[in-house]
């Protein structure tokens, strides 16, 4: 579909192509990589996985305003997003400290390893990953999936990934909260128009979840 963006948020046009069918690439190559990659390290995948998110927009020839990136958000959507990282920290912080072990499985705790040095993966993960995904997922493919279709292909990429890591019983309702949060953020940049207040509370959740992993470490 075509995007239109105004005031208001988007709304969306004519249908040309098959630009959809991109939204599927991710849960293709993430677990391919990992595969591929071995044990070891979870960096190839992680890399890989980023660098589809910025390199599929810029070969399609976006446009920062076409991907949400230009324009400020309305104060109250922002204040909204600040909000609710605020909620997202104070969980992440409360589910540390709670007995996390016993509804994780025990290959979570194996998965965590790979992603050395952890100080690493926490700093790559706060710079980097919400800003990449909220392009991608939002940004770039939002306009032809529409929220509910977004959240579908957010979804299966993080379970197939994780599939490969935890097996797919495991994957599949472990995964299950980034369909939810796929639907948010497509919700969010629909009625503002720009993926901002979605790079905020993305931010918010990654953090969240970097914080409850550590307690698994």
């Amino acid at each position: 579909m075509e995007l239109a963006q105004d005031d208001g948020g988007l709304t969306y046009k004519t249908v040309v192509g098959d630009t959809a069918l991109l939204g599927l690439l991710p849960a293709v190559v993430v677990p391919v990589v990992l595969v591929f990659a071995g044990s070891a390290t979870l960096w190839p995948a992680v890399i890989a996985y980023h660098a589809l998110c910025i390199g599929v927009p810029l070969a399609a020839r976006q446009t920062p305003s076409t991907l949400g990136l230009v324009g400020r958000p309305a104060f109250r959507s922002m204040a909204e997003s600040l909000a609710l990282c605020a909620v997202l920290l104070a969980a992440g912080f409360a589910i540390s400290r709670t007995a996390i072990t016993a509804v994780v499985p025990l290959a979570w705790t194996g998965l965590l390893r790979r992603l050395h040095p952890w100080w690493a993966f926490v700093a790559y993960s706060m710079c980097v990953n919400p800003l990449l995904e909220e392009v991608f997922w939002r940004g770039f493919l939002l306009p032809y999936t529409g929220p509910l279709g977004g959240a579908a292909l957010f979804y299966l990429m993080h379970a197939t990934a994780l599939a490969v890591l935890i097996g797919p019983w495991h994957a599949t309702w472990i995964a299950l909260p980034t369909f939810l949060a796929g639907l948010f953020w497509g919700w969010t940049r629909e009625r503002t128009g720009s993926v901002w207040p979605c790079v905020i509370t993305h931010l918010g959740a990654d953090t969240a979840i970097l914080i409850a992993a550590a307690a698994l470490r």
